[in-house]
């Protein structure tokens, strides 16, 4: 019984109808379990975008799919614009679950305890939020839109502050609350990493931590195996957006010489600080970057 995860938004990139119709494709041709992680469905930054519900257009497509295609969406109240992380309230819907695996599921759920109220409290105002005409609705929407018109302009903010800094590519943030730059880093500063036994983005994470101090925490996520040989002189062209690793070092690689490691550093970068720290901790990366340059190029 296997399964296959996707999120939208997620990773800072809304998935178009089309890729979540592709992905729909995918689960019914491989007869895959289908997990849609939908925890940043307002989330959505970018005016070309728009969030697509997986059950939405799984039934669009037809019974062909919607009749046979397993899917468990998640949403949640400690994501999004509520992001009430203390209450841990959410919830799965699950469709076309296999009789034997539904009885078991069943099983787990009889013998778990209840989540706190407050969260099951939570949860049910993020499925029924406040409607035009109702006293609260007013004063909600506008919290709702400040939250997000804030979160919006630290997307735009660190994507843009790190494309100005030479040899890191940001792709737009379209979504989400990550941020996921692509560094390239020296071949010799990979030499080095590998000297002290370390991943060539661990090295690098590492230095910037011992270098920038404790704020730098929040930048220090290493993924894994995301390693790309790229001809030097190339930054500046669309690098591509590479897949993110759950946390982890990454394997050492030996790059022959007069080519560089493109590396995806870190694994996520939250735009969650506030924006006077966001803009602190962002010249530091880009201090410590050029400094990082100079040494090891």
């Amino acid at each position: 019984w296997i399964g296959t995860v996707s999120g939208t938004p997620g990773d800072g990139q809304v998935q178009s109808r089309k890729c979540i119709e592709d992905v729909i494709h995918f689960a019914w041709e491989e007869k895959l379990f289908l997990l849609a992680d939908e925890v940043y469905q307002d989330n959505v930054y970018s005016p070309d975008c728009r969030f697509h519900s997986f059950k939405k257009v799984l039934y669009e497509m037809g019974p062909e799919y919607s009749s046979n295609v397993e899917l468990a969406s998640f949403h949640s109240t400690s994501k999004g614009y509520m992001g009430e992380c203390g209450y841990r309230g959410g919830y799965m819907e699950v469709i076309n679950l296999h009789p034997e695996i539904k009885g078991q599921l069943v099983k787990l759920l009889s013998v778990r305890l209840c989540p706190p109220v407050s969260g099951q409290a939570a949860m049910d105002i993020v499925v029924n939020p406040p409607v035009p005409g109702e006293e609260s609705y007013e004063q909600f929407h506008r919290e709702k839109e400040s939250v997000l018109g804030n979160l919006a302009a630290k997307a735009k903010l660190t994507e843009d502050l790190f494309n100005q800094v030479p040899g890191i590519h940001c792709n737009p943030l379209q979504g989400a609350m990550y941020a996921f730059p692509r560094i390239f880093i020296p071949s010799r500063a990979v030499e080095a990493a590998q000297a002290h036994e370390m991943a060539p983005n661990m090295f690098y994470c590492m230095k910037l931590l011992e270098e920038t101090g404790r704020r730098s925490r929040w930048l220090c996520t290493p993924g894994k195996q995301q390693v790309r040989p790229q001809r030097k002189g190339l930054h500046g062209s669309e690098p591509g957006r590479l897949p993110g690793g759950g946390g982890g070092p990454m394997l050492p690689v030996l790059l022959p010489p007069g080519l560089e490691a493109a590396l995806l550093f870190p694994d996520r970068m939250t735009i969650l600080p506030p924006v006077e720290k966001l803009k602190t901790v962002l010249q530091k990366v880009k201090d410590f970057h050029m400094t990082f340059l100079d040494k090891y190029s």
